[in-house]
């Protein structure tokens, strides 16, 4: 995959079965939230789609990363759900973990 940068991309070197460039392995997933979550969850405002069995990591404003795996996801009337989908506000994943609000959810694609 050439790019714009660097000269003339041809067909072969567009991306348009999806919104993520091939070369990437990892896709933001969400910010977490100042919002109080259920005691065992974590509050995660959705960029894109999240699903139960994802994994990846949470990047805090410190630069620390923790692993994250999505077991368990509740929207705002705290159904379970098998998807979060971005623009959709916060949902509530099931995690121990004490990160700040402002950490980011970083996806393994």
């Amino acid at each position: 995959h050439t790019g714009f940068m660097i000269q003339k991309p041809l067909i072969e070197g567009q991306n348009y079965d999806t919104s993520v460039a091939r070369q990437y392995v990892q896709k933001f997933g969400g910010v977490v939230s100042h919002e109080k979550a259920p005691s065992g969850f974590l509050a995660i405002e959705v960029r894109n789609k999240v699903s139960l069995g994802d994994s990846g990591e949470l990047i805090t404003p410190n630069n620390q990363t923790v692993p994250f795996k999505v077991d368990k996801i509740l929207n705002a009337k705290m159904e379970i759900v098998d998807a979060a989908h971005g623009g959709n506000g916060v949902y509530f994943f099931e995690n121990t973990s004490n990160v700040p609000p402002m950490s980011l959810l970083s996806l393994l694609v």
